[in-house]
């Protein structure tokens, strides 16, 4: 791909990714990055960042820049960059940044703020006093009505309109002819600024000095004149469109686009001369007549007609930023000068050479790259620019107006040069060149010279000058190119110089000679000069070791072919990679070489952990260019970046870096590739399964087996979570290479939950269509699978996602929560309806449960459904207990010494409310009006114990459970406090009541012997329970994180929960679950577990337990 295919490409992008970002609708940079061609990609971010970066600035959201630096650890460089840019911009450019709008007053010139969220039509300065019309040039206002002209003047149809005036196509009834008029807006004229009669004569002063202005390329004003209130502007009619227009169906040679610049710049240069600016130079500014004819329009007519609007650094910003020159982007009106329009008309000629702008982007972006950006060569965008066109567009975009050339008129005579085969001033040329380019001109001259010489020796002479003059020109050329060339553009040029060696070798030599020790042009010169007498090869080699990675393979193709023994070469490269005196990045450099020349040596094994260790502290915008270099010596770096790739203690970036090598270096290895998966980070998982895919029919079968592998040792107890972490990634691997029926068939024999944990969170980072999750929902009888589907399939955004919209997904849920039986699932199924927003759908259905149900004596016979709903609107999840595993093993971390590991039989069915109790239930029991509550859906906190029973009296009261049936009495005073009893034999009774810490640990661990039911490492946490690290040092509403396997929301985190009974040591021998009969008493502490939003990862676990 080219410059230009890979420019276009990236604008292409550039404006997708913008129409999302600016409807609100989900752009992923990290999608559209890894979506496009890898050489395109590092250039893509950073117009992408920008992009994303202003509109949430627009947003109003905080930037995290670091967040970005984690999301894109292989562009850091690229992120740091856009920080800086960003961060200028707002510190120098703070009202573009923010999009504030100022207003001039016509008058006293004082500038004054306006409010951008609400429009003005007129606006009083508070200086002057003077009231004026605002317009600004994005108006949207409906057209104005035709006006009516009296005199000699039929208006005729409306041709253009703009923020400040329409332009109507009329009859000149007295000449005859068609004319165009411009008629400032009617809602301007009657505003009280332009109708004082000091800012009329304005408006007719400019538009007089345009009139005086007579030029073929410059649209003549013919009558300037008032009608009333109505002023009005009468000049030709020109019939055809504007250069904008008339580029999109044309693509014009450069001497056409040459000699419609000289038209161009001999029309500016008049109106120079005239004391006229033109300032907004652009092609819709340029229109081409029915013969291809440019004629210039817009002279700053009606500049001052009203206040001027304009978004504002530190003065006026005059001109459209894409062509606007650097003194107008930093605001200095007074500096936009002649030398303005002579940038301007740079801007439009490179247009005409490259088919694009030379810079791009929102206006903050544009205003720092026209004020500190070097514009891109033309020839890099189309390299058939000749290089003397390219020369004169650049010195027209000089930053300085100083550097650029002094008038449009030497504009004009600089193309005319050009086409006519004469030297351009802008690079002086030598006497031979001028020579050389003569006979080229005057071929038939040159030819009547030798001819009539031809008889006589002068003539022979004469003849045979100008052909070694013409060589001799050659000659310089290619070394004054050699000599700016870049690194790749090198092989070609000394190969062209061949013919020319007798007239190079000298100027190469002085070049060499008067070049600066390390510089572009000393290397340059010394490759040029390897083939000859006066080579410098040690130069050269020694640059090896330093040269950029675009330098290195030209160097060494120099070095390799011919001006040096490849064996001495070879030796010499060993010798600098092995010695410890060298700085590493030379040491690194000897290294890739070698990978090139001898890939296979025996002595690989003993500079291999340096290499490997070098490269990834390289910039990471060269790794890929080192890797691939170091490419052919793979089987010998391997091991050392499996190894980074596989420790646990590797940091992230290096990681990052690791992945993404090795997945190149080993694509052709089935074996390696089916080692990569284990281990793959999600950011990488994507890439990670182009290179496996690439190879499906070899890789499975070992996929499959490391699968199994590892299920086959989560059988062995007190294995940590990284080999089921690992499991998952190798199902969600086979899972995108379409082998469905091996992982489901697997993961339903598999009886550690860890797995199913994992892997519910990998399905959307790691690409599975939903529709496929969809799918293996509607047909899977598992239950626990179905809920790890479920689940899954909450984390993708069914607004954005038509696919999904079409799974017949939304259908399914809203079965599932109404019909499914198992606690799990249907917990499940509510948390993936609420992130879908579905939030209408499930109070509907919540309601009408509630409706169905009826007493909680029909609830708790067996049947299938183990989940009912009361009539406050609590869901319980009914368990089945058996035998309860309490406590914690001594390698458990954050294990409190009242913990140890023992059981506890339970042997009963209970039912336990699958939410902490909100503060909207709670208000209902202290009888205070709802619309009271602040947060309704967060937990209720700081509720004492005895409040805790109180409340589950209160619920079997209001659920008219017969009073024998209550778990708790109050105290001779009828209070629930100090001297109040529990029901002897509550454990049996149907009231409402807390749960032992028995059943509260058994519901918590959900079948699981794990620090936590989702694991023992704290890496998935943030998805199930808010502690210290996640709450923000807050509650949050209950049931927005995922539930545990029975369908228990927040049982860690979030509040603590009250537990029945009092808080006193474990027993050290297996016990029976039994109810505490003691009289209760204010200086006896009762257990509460689970932790709160305030605690640490150490507490939240479902063996942890507080008085």
């Amino acid at each position: 791909m080219n410059s230009l295919d890979a420019k276009r490409q990236i604008d292409h992008m550039c404006d997708e990714f913008e129409c999302l970002v600016r409807s609100g609708l989900d752009a992923s940079l990290e999608h559209s990055v890894d979506a496009s061609p890898e050489p395109l990609r590092q250039a893509l971010l950073e117009e992408l960042l920008f992009i994303e970066v202003h509109y949430r600035h627009k947003r109003g959201e905080v930037i995290s820049w670091q967040d970005y630096v984690h999301r894109f650890p292989q562009h850091t460089a690229t992120v740091e960059m856009v920080r800086r840019e960003v961060e200028w911009n707002h510190a120098h450019l703070g009202p573009h940044a923010s999009r504030a709008l100022t207003a001039r007053c016509p008058d006293c010139r004082q500038t004054i703020e306006l409010n951008a969220d609400e429009p003005q039509a007129a606006m009083t300065c508070g200086n002057c006093g003077t009231t004026f019309h605002i317009l600004s040039p994005q108006d949207d206002s409906p057209d104005d009505p035709p006006p009516q002209l009296a005199g000699h003047f039929e208006l005729q149809e409306k041709i253009g309109a703009g923020a400040f005036a329409t332009v109507w196509k009329a009859y000149d009834t007295i000449l005859g002819r068609d004319v165009a008029i411009k008629i400032p807006r009617q809602g301007l004229m009657r505003s009280q600024g332009i109708r004082d009669r000091s800012h009329q004569e304005q408006f007719l002063r400019e538009a007089r000095l345009a009139a005086q202005l007579r030029h073929p390329n410059i649209v003549s004003v013919h009558e300037v004149g008032r009608d009333g209130d109505l002023l009005y502007i009468v000049s030709d009619l020109v019939t055809g469109m504007n250069l904008s227009d008339w580029l999109k169906s044309h693509r014009p040679t450069f001497a056409e686009a040459t000699t419609l610049c000289a038209k161009i710049a001999d029309a500016l240069h008049h109106a120079h001369q005239a004391g006229v600016v033109h300032r907004d130079l652009k092609p819709s500014n340029v229109v081409m007549d029915a013969f291809d004819q440019p004629h210039l329009t817009d002279f700053g007519m009606a500049r001052k007609d009203v206040g001027e609007l304009t978004l504002t650094a530190e003065g006026d910003l005059m001109g459209t930023p894409t062509h606007m020159s650097p003194e107008q982007a930093r605001g200095e009106a007074h500096s936009a000068g002649f030398s303005t329009d002579v940038y301007s008309l740079g801007v439009v000629l490179y247009q005409l050479l490259t088919g694009e702008l030379p810079f791009r982007g929102n206006v903050e972006m544009l205003l720092y790259q026209v004020l500190h950006s070097a514009a891109p060569s033309p020839r890099s965008l189309n390299n058939r620019v000749p290089r003397d066109l390219e020369t004169i567009c650049l010195k027209c975009l000089e930053k300085q107006p100083r550097d650029r050339y002094a008038s449009a008129g030497e504009v004009a005579k600089e193309l005319r040069r050009f086409l006519d085969g004469r030297p351009i001033q802008a690079r002086p040329v030598s006497r031979i060149t001028r020579t050389w380019r003569w006979a080229n001109r005057n071929p038939w001259a040159t030819a009547f010279i030798a001819m009539c010489a031809a008889a006589v020796p002068l003539g022979l002479l004469l003849t045979w000058h100008i052909r070694n003059s013409a060589k001799a020109a050659r000659a310089e050329a290619l070394v004054d190119t050699l000599t700016r060339a870049t690194a790749s553009e090198i092989p070609e040029l000394v190969r062209e110089l061949q013919d020319y060696r007798q007239w190079a070798d000298p100027l190469l030599l002085v070049k060499n000679h008067d070049a600066a020790e390390n510089s572009r042009e000393k290397l340059h010169t010394s490759l040029a000069l390897l083939e000859t007498d006066w080579a410098d090869t040690p130069y050269v080699r020694d640059a090896l070791l330093r040269c950029q990675p675009d330098e290195f393979h030209v160097l060494l193709d120099f070095l390799a072919t011919g001006a040096l023994d490849e064996r001495a070469l070879t030796q010499w490269l060993w010798d600098q990679a092995g010695s410890a005196r060298l700085p590493s990045s030379a040491r690194f450099r000897a290294a890739c070489a070698l990978a090139q020349l001898v890939p296979d040596d025996h002595q690989w094994p003993h500079i291999a952990e340096f290499v490997v260790d070098t490269l990834l502290r390289e910039n990471t915008l060269f790794v890929g260019t080192w890797a691939e270099a170091l490419y052919p010596a793979r089987r010998s770096l391997t091991p050392r970046l499996f190894a980074l790739y596989e420790q646990a203690d590797t940091p992230q970036e290096l990681r990052v870096l690791a992945t993404n090598i090795l997945a190149e270096f080993v694509k052709e290895s089935p074996t390696d590739l089916a080692r990569l998966v284990p281990s793959v980070d999600t950011r990488q998982f994507l890439h990670v399964h182009e290179v496996v895919a690439a190879r499906r029919s070899e890789v499975t079968p070992l996929i499959r087996a490391n699968l199994s592998k590892r299920m086959h040792d989560l059988q062995t107890p007190g294995l940590p979570d990284t080999v089921a972490k690992q499991a998952a990634h190798n199902a969600v691997m086979l899972l995108r290479l379409r082998d469905n029926s091996f992982v489901w068939q697997r993961l339903r024999s598999e009886h550690d939950p860890r797995v199913r944990y994992y892997l519910t969170h990998l399905f959307k980072p790691c690409g599975v269509p939903s529709e496929q999750i969809v799918a293996q929902a509607q047909r899977e009888t598992n239950t626990l699978l179905r809920n790890c589907l479920v689940t899954g399939l909450g984390d993708y955004d069914l607004d954005a996602s038509p696919s999904l919209r079409d799974s017949g997904a939304l259908p399914l849920l809203l079965d599932l929560f109404r019909q499914e039986p198992d606690p799990g699932i249907h917990a499940a199924t509510e948390w993936t309806l609420r992130r879908w927003n579905q939030l209408e759908s499930l109070r509907e259905e919540e309601r009408q449960l509630v409706e169905t149900e009826t007493s909680l004596v029909t609830r708790l016979p067996d049947s299938d459904r183990r989940w009912f709903v009361n009539s406050e609107g609590h869901t319980f999840a009914i368990i089945d207990a058996t035998v309860a595993i309490m406590g914690s093993p001594e390698a458990e971390l954050g294990r409190e010494e009242d913990e140890p590991v023992h059981t506890r039989t339970i042997d009963r069915r209970f039912a336990i409310a699958t939410k902490e109790v909100t503060r909207q239930q709670f208000a209902r029991f202290r009888r205070q009006l709802e619309s009271d509550v602040e947060s309704p859906q967060h937990p209720e906190t700081f509720v004492l114990w005895y409040d805790a029973v109180a409340y589950c009296n209160w619920l079997s009261r209001v659920e008219s459970i017969p009073e024998d049936q209550w778990c708790y009495r109050p105290n001779e005073q009828g209070e629930y406090a100090d001297g109040m009893h529990l029901a002897p034999d509550y454990l049996s009774r149907t009231g409402y009541r807390l749960p032992t810490e028995a059943e509260w640990e058994f519901a918590c661990r959900a079948g699981t012997t794990t620090a936590r039911y989702f694991g023992d490492s704290e890496e998935l946490m943030p998805h199930y329970a808010w502690g210290h690290i996640t709450s923000n040092d807050w509650t949050w509403p209950v049931g927005t994180l995922k539930p545990n396997d029975w369908g228990l929301f927040d049982v860690l985190g979030n509040v603590h929960e009250w537990c029945q009974e009092r808080y006193v040591p474990y027993p050290s021998v297996p016990d029976r679950d039994q109810e505490d009969n003691e009289v209760v008493h204010d200086d006896e502490a009762r257990c509460i577990r689970g932790g709160g939003y305030n605690n640490r990862s150490r507490s939240l676990r479902s063996a942890s337990r507080d008085p």
